[in-house]
């Protein structure tokens, strides 16, 4: 699991990368990587949501993220395996977990990613042309 904070959706996220993960672990005491802040809708959209996005949620819908918390399952081989609703709460440590979820489990197989088979990059700041 990671995060990317987005402050496009309320203004909930203002901080720097830093506040913004000090508040994280404080309150909720989350523990996975936090990235910087970046747009995840618009022009200035992240490459990897423009990934991301191009896939289904559960209700077959592709396109902009409506919430901040949204959440996408990806495999260890980089595919998008599925799209969930910011409502929606993990079942906890080790449930759900890419290399145990078939694929079409969650939401659609992937459309229109970066090859055939809807695989995608790891995200690299070298390799990224808004952050490198």
């Amino acid at each position: 699991m990671v995060g990317f904070p987005c402050n496009q959706f309320g203004g909930q996220e203002p901080g720097s990368a830093e506040e913004i993960s000090t508040f994280c672990s404080v309150n909720y005491g989350v523990t996975f990587p936090m990235f910087e802040k970046v747009d995840v809708n618009g022009p200035g959209r992240h490459p990897i949501y423009t990934e991301l996005t191009a896939v289904p949620d559960t209700e077959g819908e592709a396109g902009d993220i409506q919430w901040n918390f949204e959440k996408f399952l990806v495999g260890r081989d980089g595919s998008v395996l599925g799209r969930l609703p910011a409502a929606h709460r993990p079942r906890g440590p080790g449930r759900g977990r890419g290399d145990r979820v078939r694929p079409g489990r969650i939401g659609a197989r992937p459309q229109g990613s970066s090859d055939e088979r809807g695989r995608f990059s790891a995200h690299t700041p070298e390799k990224c042309p808004r952050c490198g």
